[in-house]
């Protein structure tokens, strides 16, 4: 198996089989059905995937994209076991002299507490697991370009586009019964039947006469073979009746084909020029007729039948006549071309047999035994069998003729025979002739197929009775083909039932069938051919049979099943099913709703798709795509475990039908589809069917606007944005290829420009996506973006350019910061005009990230980007504004000439003969060289064109000032060293086209994205790669290398204890870099060594033999930035370059080895900030293999961490500090731990688990100069060890607060560093020319050498680099000034020997005898170490604790029993001090610190607690591993003891108290990861956030925002937060509050329907519904039921109930689903008394509020800050009549009329007036106007205009709306009459109502409170359905 690429299955394989088919079957054929393992998140990282891992997959920070999974292939094959490299250390014996050592001055045997690592599970299983591979996947491979035309799949023509009928058919029977033709001698007895018929018995009926009977017979005979054909009978015809009826059958047949049969049993044999026989008028002689004659008759096409003696003959005359007729035709079109053509060579031929034979007379047989083949097969069939058969049998040949049934039912006897015969002859044909042939004769015409197939037969009848048909066109001999067998054995099953089905006929007996088992047994065979032939595109013999298997319900479920897995195999697949006729039954299948049978038909239907798009309208006639749209709705059900794998597929049909497809687009549009496309988003287990959705979406809105408009409906741009941060690149693009066809609406209304401008605002953030193929579809959007909007980006543009022309761009200033740091400055306020129609807007971002992608790492996307700023420079020049650009261009043109390094020319002679030349200043012979260095210049991207005078040399900077850290003080003295440097050729990535800048440029730019994910569907999914096959050349490759890395680890292992004992100054290799060597790195297992210079050359040397240069390349870099790291990566397998530059750009290479095949893989800016520098530290990077993590750093204030699968930034972690980092290393082994070196000296170590800002976890200040390098080892003792410039080296463990040891390397400048990743030593490179290696354990110098500089060098060059190899004892090294890299190793161990006969001196006996009593002192220690060991790893074993945790059964299940433990509170645990507690929780959070020492948070409702639980006598570590790794979330029971804390802990409610854990128990685990972080929740909404935003980037950043739509979505989740608990809890008191008071004052709490028959208040706003057989409505209000209950004489009402409302609207404060909280009373004389009560409850709801739900409301108003809600000082709420507020808003500057209503920002406005008047957020307005209030409100007395009607507002919006209700109901009636619109007072939902008033009803009044609007102003809250449990609103009707 090959290794695991890091994108390897994410979801499971597309298994069509996993419902149905046998395990073994399954595992052969398909791909796991079961649910693939997931990596666990980074808070748990410390495990590793197994070897069955379907993914390297992290949900939290995502992974991974689109391959199979192959697990279950796998689960039968060996698997590949990955070589344990330099993942981790691997525990072996050490050497005495180290095991000494190692023990002395603090030191461990594997340091900072790791030793556990070795031991674990973990680790076991990580270094047992398939090795991860990364940047191998299919995106990558091929750069997301479709194959060529070359490798692409040709799609065959396989469509009979000229399928043809057989309409019309003339029988001639030339019989003459009675009469023997004078040249045929007949035998006594000799055949006689003709159709079955006895021509010599007369029947006794008139008029059936034996030849009437035998042409019916015949006709009969030809029906069964096509029904609706129109047939002529033509019995002992004449010339003039065959003429006659000849031609009048092809003129009604026109261009359809005519048959002509010919019995000419009666009548001489053809003649020599193939003339038949007729008759004359009178019967008295025989008339030939011609073949001219008749060719000329029936015409083309046609199809003849010859049943006669010499029958060959006929055709080959009639081919003759044929070419004269052909000659004929083309010299009468010479003289009129409109004449009509007949083309004979469409002419078909059955002929009985060959020229000069004669027809068998064999008594046995009928006389027609050509025609009854033909037309009667079967019963010829079984009658043939019957006389070939031996045996004595009880069946005649009468019981041919008798078999049960009908051929028509399949199930019966005869038709089952029918349909293996079908089967049979149709597979013979299929393997016998040409494809192009037996197209033509068994797929064009029904009736030419059923001739030819009973023509098979024929064929193997006749040959037997020495008669040999013939055909035209010729067909190859078929009568010994091995189905035959199978038909035999067929027939004779059958045969022998026959007697006691006959039997069971007559009544005789019982007896059931005995079907055949032929189609099951083909079945197999085709299974067979599946398992083992199909790899080599061998075609299937049983494919015909699988194809009539289809027919039967019995079998065709498995047949579709091995259909897929055929068509799996690829294109050819494909193309060879839809040649044999599959298309039309899986066509057919689309109109059945069996369950079982969907997911294999979306199967078989994406894989014909995804071949041949041609199906659209087939799809379309029967509505065919329903069936798809249907499985692909997430309601609906598909009875197969990876279901949303076949939605994915679903998907894609649904896409290519739509695709280029107008008419597919309109019949699938729907909002249903629309929404289940958005809702498959969610699917974060499936990114196939994410990214399919997407797809669709794109489809289905390409160039239809209606479509779009649904999407705008459905908020489909909205929730597709959602999907930037997608963990799956193609998921990515897929979203971006779908907003690109969402734009171009036509009209540009401010609504769509709205919508399209805040779709580009949101991509923007995918501009750092670390994907190619991400970016380049992100910039094919913005391209379609700037094509819309091409007027706005002109003017941009030249603003922007405007701008940078104004900056004093000539002014070189200093990058560095204040705070040391090489960075990007911000942009201010200052640098655009202020008046700039471009300034803070979309277009300025999306123009200058367009600059940015145009000198992207990644050459393709670089290449179109500049396409794209062509486009506008070009219009720019064109419009109005070109005669202001045109001298501003000029200028700048003037001012950066560039010139380009001409390529080095690698040259053999020595390096002194070796001259640099100067480079010539070439020029781009293009109009557009112009616009391009514009670009370049006025997006100051330095990376490629600079602003030095053209006549400056164009060599690369030199190395003096230039390769020192801004902090260095060397003194150079000697000059530079000429250096041959040229630029080397820059690999591209593959399929990269240079641009034509001959060509204009043109935009939109077309995407390939949607072409290359259909790849995906045409390779095979149920079986692995080939490469992945064992006995495969890339799988014996693999093999290979994992063997030899497994044999050089074996062989280094024990040669490192001689690191720290012998000499470094064996010379293993010298070379000439041809310039300045900067950074160094050995592959582990191959011998290469990769070097880099001071600018942008890669040299790769080999150095196995003689040392060589096997490659050299340039990565790429600007002029004014340089290499700064490099690393191998993939290096088990086949390595991958990585190399990072000071410009903040990684870009890792393929065949970094290989001359001219290098290829560019992928490219991205790692950090963007930095400013491209030759100083200071630029960007370094650590690569964690096991992962699939980059750390990036350098000169920014943040280590940023890449995942290599998802290719996003998964976390910015603050650096902490203002200096550089100079360095970084990381634990290989769990990940988690990585430590950075800084310019200022401080070592800091963080930790991944941790959240961004605490990450930092220590930090060490005792270096006070630049550290040199920091590094942790990967195997050995794990040492950490950092030096700096001073020359001190220190050791460090992480557990400590000081350094463990430091050593004084040098006394002069310290250069480099380098540490071993297995021995015990570390290398110096020091000012002096020196490399010094020393002893870790002890710090002595082991040895030491100097870089052999060649003949007169400077000998006192500082060394730049020196670099071990990861397991060998070897180093590489360079000088400054020099070009040469040196390769030194370690002397090997040799045996002293002694001369024989000589005796040892006294001095070599006395050192003898103190070796010896050393290594005696040395065993003895060793073994009582060994003991303690020992005894400490068996206390280990024991787990102590193993009844005080794990996980409890499910509560109330069998095996649960109930321990009746009383259970605490923890708002309690103050009176439990120093008490054991129990008590049930969850956890929030579980951090494990070592492997002794784990704390929890633990949250009980608002309250949460620390618990801490350390390892002892009582407490294992087993069960601190278990509660350190508890999931977030879970539902735990926690026995603990109640202990004061120390100090007070601020990361919990309960700060002075803390839990010591004795048991812990899990009750309920949660998942990881969960689909969304409670802490999340805990904060508040991006919207409201905009300012705190800035202030977490500034300090380092946290996670981004959640929106509230993601949160809804999971809202589960999302109610857990303390935030929202609380919220609830307030809704919940004002429940209470609004009913104690009521309650006090005398109400009824009543409850009315909400089901009402009629709508409303009239009629607007209402939801229908179906009550039963009758429409009916949800009340939007209880009103009309409150009045009827005062009417009733209930005096004061009361109701907490549901509302609901069908208002289209989508803001912050409107839901259609509400909670009201409703009242309605008496009042004795003014309605202002109605009022006052009203006043009176609010007052009292929110004074209570303040005092019993304080600590809740300062919970929530805490995360949004908000400020205490006012009420009036003096307890009286003001009473603002109507016309005053519109005299406040007109003072204001509102322009409002007299009796204008409100609108929302009106009414905010006013409550800010009113604040300031009255300082309340509390008021009522009152007398509003009568127009906009309900018919039934009250009129002013005062002016009937207004009304007796109210509003309450909180903080300027209403939270209620009540008034004086008519109680009078002549009164109501005419005030409904004159409503707008109309109410009728007698409708059916009002009549009730108004006629309730006519028996006296009192004054009344009442109100109605929106209770989600109390909680939101109360609280301040930015959304109402933040208060709303599940709210509804027009986009939202689930959860």
């Amino acid at each position: 198996m090959r290794p695991r690429t890091a994108t390897d299955s994410v979801h499971p394989l597309p298994n069509p089989l996993a419902s149905h088919a046998p395990a073994d079957m399954e595992s052969t054929l398909t791909g796991s059905s079961a649910p693939s393992e997931m990596r666990p998140s980074q808070e748990a990282a410390s495990s590793r995937p197994s070897s069955s891992a379907a993914a390297h997959l992290d949900l939290q920070s995502p992974t991974a994209s689109l391959r199979p999974s192959l697990s279950a292939a796998g689960s039968h094959r060996p698997s590949l076991a990955r070589a344990k490299s330099d993942f981790g250390p691997r525990p072996h014996t050490q050497p005495q002299e180290l095991a000494d050592d190692s023990s002395v001055d603090g030191h461990f045997k594997i340091r900072h507490g790791w030793d556990d690592q070795l031991n674990s599970e973990e680790y076991s299983n990580m270094l047992t697991s398939n090795f991860f591979m990364y940047y191998t996947d299919k995106k990558h491979e091929t750069g997301g370009h479709p194959k060529g035309e070359l490798g692409a799949s040709t799609v065959q023509e396989w469509r009979m586009r000229d399928r043809l009928k057989t309409v019309s058919a003339v029988l001639a029977l030339c019989l003459n019964i009675g009469v023997d033709p004078p040249d045929v001698i007949k035998t006594n007895p000799c055949a006689k039947e003709e159709c079955w018929i006895d021509p010599t018995v007369t029947s006794q009926t008139p008029g059936h006469t034996p030849m009437n009977q035998i042409g019916k017979a015949l006709q009969t005979q030809y029906e069964q073979l096509s029904m609706r054909t129109r047939y002529k009978l033509l019995l002992d015809p004449t010339t003039e009746e065959t003429r006659k009826y000849a031609s009048t059958l092809r003129r009604n047949a026109r261009n359809e084909r005519v048959l002509f049969h010919y019995n000419g049993h009666g009548v001489p044999k053809p003649t020599s020029s193939g003339e038949i026989w007729v008759f004359n008028r009178n019967y008295t002689q025989y008339i030939p007729l011609s073949l001219y004659d008749l060719q000329s008759w029936i015409g083309a096409p046609s199809l003849f039948v010859y049943d006669c003696s010499d029958a060959g003959l006929i055709i080959s005359n009639f081919n003759r006549f044929a070419e004269k007729h052909q000659a004929e035709f083309e010299e009468a079109r010479r003289r009129d071309p409109n004449v009509e053509y007949v083309d004979f060579n469409d002419c078909i031929h059955l002929a009985a047999c060959r020229e000069r034979e004669s027809l068998p007379t064999n008594p046995e047989l009928p006389a027609d035994v050509f025609t009854s083949c033909l037309t009667d097969p079967i019963t010829m069939a079984v009658r043939f069998f019957i006389l070939q058969n031996p045996l004595p049998s009880k069946v005649t040949l009468r019981d041919a003729h008798n078999i049960p049934g009908k051929v028509s039912e399949r199930r019966t006897p005869i038709g089952e025979l029918n349909w293996i015969f079908t089967a049979i002859t149709d597979t013979i044909a299929w393997n016998s002739l040409s494809k192009p042939l037996f197209k033509k004769l068994f797929r064009q015409d029904l009736m030419v197929a059923a001739l030819f197939r009973n023509y098979l037969l024929a064929q193997r009848i006749m040959r037997v009775y020495h008669c040999n048909p013939v055909s035209h066109p010729e067909i190859p001999q078929t009568h010994d083909h091995p189905l035959w067998r199978s038909w035999d054995l067929a027939v004779e099953l059958i045969l022998a039932q026959l007697p006691d089905l006959q039997a069971e006929a007559r009544g005789e007996k019982e007896y059931l069938y005995k079907h055949s088992e032929f189609f099951s047994e083909q079945l197999t065979a085709f299974e067979v051919y599946l398992s083992q032939g199909a790899v080599e595109q061998k075609i299937p013999e049983q494919l015909p049979i699988v194809l009539q298997v289809l027919l039967s319900q019995v079998h065709r479920l498995r047949a579709l099943i091995l259909l897929s897995s055929f068509l799996d195999h690829g294109p050819w697949a494909v193309n060879l099913a839809l040649s044999i006729g599959i298309f039309p039954y899986v066509l057919k299948l689309l109109q059945s709703q069996a369950n079982e049978l969907k997911p294999v038909m979306v199967f078989i239907w994406a894989r014909i798709l995804a071949v041949d798009s041609s199906c659209q309208a087939d799809l379309l006639k029967d509505n065919g795509y329903q069936y798809f749209i249907n499985i692909f709705n997430p309601n609906s059900g598909i009875p197969i475990q990876n279901a949303s794998e076949h939605r994915a597929m679903c998907a894609f049909i649904i896409s290519m039908f739509c695709k280029d497809y107008n008419q597919g687009q309109r019949a699938s549009l729907s909002t249903e589809l629309v929404e289940s496309c958005l809702d498959h988003l969610k699917d974060m287990q499936n990114p196939l069917l994410r990214q399919w959705s997407c797809l669709c979406l794109s489809k289905l809105w390409i160039d239809y606007e209606e479509a779009k408009w649904v999407g705008i409906r459905c908020m489909a741009h909205e929730r597709l944005c959602e999907l930037v941060m997608d963990p799956v690149a193609e998921v990515r693009a897929a979203m971006l290829h779908s907003l690109t066809a969402f734009l171009g609406i036509r009209d540009v209304t401010a609504q769509v420009a709205n919508i399209e401008e805040s779709i580009a605002s949101t991509v923007l953030l995918m501009t750092t996506d670390g994907n190619s193929m991400v970016r380049q579809e992100l910039l094919i959007f913005f391209s379609t973006f700037i094509a819309r909007y091409k007027t706005r980006f002109i003017v941009t543009a030249f603003e922007h350019f405007s701008e940078e022309k104004n900056s004093d761009v000539s002014t070189q200033t200093d990058p560095k910061n204040g705070d040391g740091l090489y960075m990007k400055t911000r942009a201010t306020a200052n640098g655009s005009p202020a008046n700039g129609c471009s300034n803070n807007t979309v277009y300025a971002a999306v123009w200058k990230e367009i600059l940015v992608m145009s000198v992207d790492p990644y050459p393709e996307i670089a290449k179109d980007a500049g396409i794209v700023v062509d486009f506008i420079l070009v219009a720019l020049l064109e419009s109005s504004l070109g005669r202001f650009a045109q001298p501003q261009f000029n200028e700048t043109l003037k001012k950066n000439s560039a010139v380009r390094p001409a390529r080095r020319v690698q040259e053999e002679r020595p390096l002194q003969q070796m001259a640099a030349t100067p480079p010539t200043p070439s020029k781009e012979i293009s109009y557009l060289s112009l616009f391009g260095g514009m670009r370049k210049s006025t997006a100051s991207l330095k990376s490629l064109w600079t602003g030095t005078d053209s006549s400056a040399s164009p060599q690369k900077p030199t190395a003096r000032g230039k390769l020192d850290d801004s902090d260095a003080t060397i003194s150079e003295t000697r000059p530079d060293t000429p250096e041959k440097y040229n630029v080397e050729e820059e690999p591209k990535s593959r399929d990269f086209k240079p641009r034509a800048l001959s060509e204009k440029p043109q935009i939109p730019l077309k995407s390939v994205f949607f072409d290359w994910s259909v790849e995906y569907f045409r390779e095979p999914q149920m079986k692995p790669t080939e490469a992945d096959e064992p006995g495969s050349t890339d799988y014996n490759g693999r093999l290979w290398r994992r063997n030899r890395n497994d044999k050089i680890i074996a062989e280094t292992q024990p040669l490192k204890e001689v690191a720290v004992s012998n000499r470094w100054d064996v010379p293993r290799g010298y070379f000439d870099n041809l310039s300045q060597p900067m950074k160094m790195t050995f592959h582990q297992f191959e011998d290469h060594l990769v070097v880099t210079d001071s600018w942008n050359t890669v040299n790769v040397i080999d150095y196995s033999d003689a040392v060589k240069r096997i490659n050299c390349f340039s990565n790429g870099n600007p002029l004014d930035s340089r290499i700064t790291d490099v690393r191998l990566i993939n290096e088990d397998d086949q390595a991958l370059l990585m190399t990072g530059s000071s410009d903040g750009v990684i870009k890792i290479f393929r065949n970094y080895d290989s001359k001219g095949k290098t290829e560019l893989v992928t490219g991205f800016r790692a950090l963007t900030d930095l400013v491209p520098s030759n100083k200071n530290a630029g960007l370094v990077f650590d690569w964690q293999q096991g992962r699939g993590l980059v750390l990036v750093a350098g000169d920014v204030k943040v280590i940023r961490v890449w995942n290599a699968g998802t290719e996003v930034c998964i976390s910015d972690i603050p650096a902490r500090s203002g200096s550089c980092i100079t360095s970084l290393t990381s634990d290989q082994v769990e990940g988690d731990v990585f430590v950075a070196g800084f310019g200022d000296g401080a070592i800091r170590v963080y930790d991944q688990r941790q959240k961004p800002s605490t990450a930092m976890v220590k930090v060490w200040k005792e270096h006070k100069q630049w550290v040199t390098n920091v590094h942790l080892q990967r195997g050995g003792q794990r040492e950490l060890v950092s030096g700096c410039r001073s020359g001190e080296v220190k050791l460090w463990d992480i557990r400590m607060d000081r350094s463990v040891k430091t050593i004084q390397a040098t006394t002069d400048h310290l250069r480099t560093l380098s540490v071993h990743e297995h021995a015990p030593v570390f290398a110096t490179g020091t000012q002096k020319h020196r490399v010094k290696i020393f002893n870790i354990n002890n710090g002595k110098p082991v040895s030491s050498f100097e870089p052999y500089s060649g003949f007169l060098r400077d000998r006192s060059a500082p060394i730049t680099t020196t670099a071990f190899h990861p397991h060998r004892l070897m180093i590489a090294a360079a000088a400054l000034h020099d070009n040469h890299v040196n390769i030194f190793s370690c002397h090997e161990p040799k045996n002293p020997t002694m001369k024989t006969g000589e005796a040892p001196s006294k001095n070599a006996l006395k050192k003898a005898q103190k070796e010896k009593e050393k290594a005696e002192k040395k065993a003895a220690a060793k073994a009582r170490e060994l003991a303690e060991r020992t005894k400490k790893e068996a206390a280990d074993a024991e787990d102590v604790s193993k009844d005080s945790y794990g996980e409890l059964p499910l509560t109330g299940s069998k095996e649960f029993k109930p321990t009746g433990i009383a259970r605490v509170n923890l708002d309690d645990v103050a009176d439990h001090v120093d008490q054991e507690i129990t008590f049930r929780c969850w956890v929030e959070n579980a951090r494990s610190q070592s492997a002794k020492l784990a704390f929890l948070n633990l949250r009980q409702n608002l309250s949460t607690i620390q618990a801490v639980i350390a390892a002892s006598d009582k407490l294992s570590k087993q069960m601190v591993k278990f509660c350190g790794t508890v999931p977030t979330e879970s539902t735990i029971v926690v026995t603990g003891l109640v202990k004061k804390a120390p100090e007070p802990i601020k990361s919990a409610s309960i700060q002075d108290f803390e839990i010591h854990i004795k048991k812990l128990f899990i009750e309920a685990k949660a998942q990881v990861p969960l689909p969304l972080q409670v802490d999340d929740c805990e904060r508040p909404l991006p919207a409201e956030t905009a300012a705190a935003d800035e202030e977490q980037k500034e300090e380092g950043g946290e996670r981004p925002l959640v929106s509230l739509n993601t949160r809804l979505n999971n809202r589960t989740i999302d109610l857990r937060a303390k935030i929202n608990q609380s919220i609830f809890v307030i809704k919940s008191g004002v429940c209470a509050l609004f009913q104690e008071f009521l309650s006090k004052k005398g109400f009824t709490l009543v409850h009315t329907p909400k089901i009402l028959g009629a709508a409303s208040e009239g009629g607007a706003s209402v939801f229908e519904l179906k009550y039963f057989d009758r429409p009916a409505y949800l009340a939007q209000s209880p009103q009309f039921y409150k009045q009827m209950l005062i009417a009733s004489r209930f005096q004061k009402v009361m109701e907490i109930g549901p509302v609901f409302r069908a208002e289209n609207s989508n803001t912050a404060r409107h839901l259609t689903e509400f909670t009201g909280l409703d009242l309605e009373m008496e009042f004795q004389e003014h309605y202002h008394e109605v009022m006052g009560v009203l006043e009176d409850l609010m007052l009292f709801i929110f004074k209570e509020l303040n005092v019993r739900y304080k600590r809740e409301t300062d919970l929530v108003r805490g995360v949004y800050h908000v400020d205490d809600f006012k009420l009036p000082e003096s307890g009286k709420v003001p009473r603002i009549p109507f016309t005053e507020g519109i005299k406040m808003l007109r003072e204001s500057g509102e322009e409002l009329n007299d009796y204008d209503d409100l609108s929302t920002p009106q009414e905010k406005k006013l409550g800010r007036l009113v604040l300031e008047k009255y300082n309340t957020d509390f008021y009522v307005l009152d007398q509003f106007p009568l127009d906009i209030r309900p018919a039934y409100t009250m009129p002013s007395p005062h002016d009937p205009k207004l009304s007796n009607s109210y509003d309450f507002f909180m903080r300027g919006q209403e939270i209620c709306s009540g008034a004086q209700r008519i109680h009078d109901s002549d009164l109501l009636a005419k005030q409904m009459r004159a409503h707008d619109p109309p109410i009728d007072p007698n409708g059916a939902g009002t009549k009730d109502y108004v006629d309730c008033f006519r028996n006296g009803c009192p004054s009344h009044a009442g109100g109605g409170f929106g209770l989600e609007r109390i909680v939101q102003f109360w609280l301040g809250l930015p959304n109402i359905r933040m208060c709303s449990l599940f709210p509804r609103d027009p986009q939202r009707i689930a959860p």
